[in-house]
């Protein structure tokens, strides 16, 4: 069963209409990133990985395991930041 997230990291944006849930899947963890599939409908079929360097990880995804499939609530802002293409203080 998939357990639901948000990062909340950019309590400023929240109220952003962007705002997605998606499903995903860890595919893979390293010590420099963890890649995670979005799980995909028959609606819409094209696999898509995120990269999120480690130290962008929250604490309690450190433990994570591949296989593990949970539902995470994000902006585009914060996905920008996970994926480390944005800085806390970007606007």
């Amino acid at each position: 069963m998939a357990q639901l997230f948000s990062l909340g990291r950019f309590a400023n944006f929240m109220s952003e209409t962007d705002i997605q849930t998606e499903t995903l899947r860890i595919v893979s963890f390293s010590s420099d990133f963890m890649v995670l599939r979005l799980v995909r409908t028959e609606l819409n079929p094209i696999p898509e990985d995120w990269i999120f360097p480690e130290d962008r990880l929250p604490d309690e995804w450190l433990d994570w395991k591949p296989g593990k499939q949970f539902d995470l609530t994000i902006s585009k802002h914060e996905l920008e930041w996970l994926q480390g293409k944005r800085e806390l203080d970007d606007d």
